[in-house]
């Protein structure tokens, strides 16, 4: 259930990019056209709508079945209650569909609230990591919803791009 724990610092981390306050990326808008008043993050107000709703509705499937009352909406709150309860919701038939749901989402939220963490681990811009895989047709397998690049390949190429190998 890390996923699961990691959710309340990850709501908070994309409250801090709904003004495009740590990212470095273009501000994204929901006005058409362009942009006269304050900058707004739409991903990030998306996420943590999808955060509440999604630890509302687990909780309330986990507060039904022990008939107690539904915790309070708010993300800290639903997300200890949840782990306090994590083993009713493990023996629920829907366990699987509620780990899934979690795990996209914190997945999801970690890319809105930490954009760039792909290019700083080679130093790279962002964007280089998946636009090299491409160019170089770099080997991959996809696993639950993820996709890991053959480690040869990925040092191969940023050498390549640091200049410290003369293969071609």
């Amino acid at each position: 259930m890390t996923a699961l724990a990691d959710l309340p610092a990850l709501y908070t981390a994309c409250e801090r990019v709904l003004s495009g306050g740590i990212s470095r990326r273009p501000r994204e808008t929901r006005a058409a056209g362009p942009s006269h008043g304050l900058p707004f993050n739409g991903a990030a107000a998306d996420v943590r709508a999808e955060i509440v709703t999604c630890l509302s509705s687990w909780s309330g499937l986990v507060a039904d079945g022990r008939h107690l009352t539904a915790p309070q909406r708010s993300v800290q709150v639903l997300a200890g209650f949840l782990h306090r309860n994590a083993d009713r919701l493990a023996a629920h038939p829907a366990v699987a569909e509620a780990t899934e749901e979690i795990a996209r989402l914190t997945r999801r939220a970690r890319r809105v609230a930490y954009p760039d963490q792909a290019g700083r681990l080679w130093s790279a811009p962002t964007g280089t990591v998946y636009r090299l895989a491409s160019q170089q047709r770099r080997r991959r397998r996809s696993r639950a919803g993820r996709t890991y690049y053959a480690e040869s390949d990925v040092r191969v190429s940023f050498s390549r791009r640091a200049g410290l190998s003369s293969a071609p």
